[in-house]
């Protein structure tokens, strides 16, 4: 069996065991009365989005297209725009609406993640400022309503031009590209973001991307991969992705812990 199956099988596994326990071992209360009081004062209630699932205004304010805009427009079925992030949540336009119905709900912590394409539209290089003033505008509405971000510096949405330009994750190239996409992450929301993520979820985007072929870049090959792949290599390239993905977020938490922590942004 190879290790990325198995390990999934292990965490189906671990899935059907966790679904056979009691739902609630609490003071012996009925889940329908559970209540926030029943928790640890310092227990955090959040809900999570990212970029390509909330924000929508894909071609707006400078954003060039991710690899996830390029999947999902060539999966598409004829005039069907339902399943892009076109307009997805249109989180770019109703945040606002968004933080307060968070707010309404009870929530303290919001996770989202930072669209790379929107922030350095080339992939590397020149800033965009309107990428730059909408992250920071979604920051301060989440704090003057109480809610702590929790921001993601990458959920899956490579720009497509460093896609195009050397491969993406299967280049080291990457590496240095990520670490400079994190800086600018940490230089401009670092005086208020004090939670970050680097990666979201990278065995996802291995399996997903480069093994199965059923999400972006859409690289697999038979017999393993679960799409009609027109390219890819599900022996090798998972393995490639991987270890870029593990030297990126080494690179990005050490910039982090010796240009920024000890600014004492916390």
């Amino acid at each position: 069996m190879r290790p990325l199956r198995a390990v999934a099988l292990l965490l189906l596994a671990a899935a059907a065991a966790a679904a056979t326990a009691t739902p609630w071992a609490g003071s012996g209360q009925e889940p329908g009365s559970i209540s926030k009081d029943d928790f640890p004062g310092d227990f955090s209630f959040g809900a999570s989005t990212s970029a390509y699932q909330w924000e929508g205004a894909a071609a707006e304010d400078g954003r060039t297209p991710s690899v996830w805009d390029t999947f999902a427009h060539a999966h598409a079925h004829a005039g069907d725009d339902s399943v892009n992030g076109d307009v997805a949540a249109d989180g770019y336009h109703k945040y606002k609406e968004d933080i307060k119905l968070m707010k309404e709900t009870g929530l303290d912590s919001y996770r989202f993640s930072i669209s790379w394409s929107r922030l350095i539209p080339k992939g590397r290089g020149e800033v965009n400022p309107k990428g730059v003033g909408y992250y920071n505008n979604l920051i301060n509405e989440l704090l003057d309503h109480g809610i702590q971000p929790h921001a993601t510096i990458f959920q899956y949405d490579l720009p497509q031009i460093l896609e195009d330009e050397y491969g993406g994750w299967l280049n080291p190239q990457i590496i240095d590209d990520f670490t400079a996409y994190a800086d600018v992450c940490f230089r401009e929301f670092g005086d208020r973001v004090t939670n970050w993520t680097t990666l979201n979820e990278p065995n996802a985007l291995v399996s997903v991307g480069y093994d199965a072929g059923i999400g972006p870049p859409g690289r697999c090959s038979k017999p393993f991969g679960f799409a009609d792949c027109s390219c890819g290599d599900s022996v090798n390239e998972p393995y490639v992705v991987a270890h870029n993905c593990l030297l990126a977020h080494s690179s990005a938490v050490s910039l982090y812990r010796r240009k920024y922590q000890v600014l004492s942004f916390h």
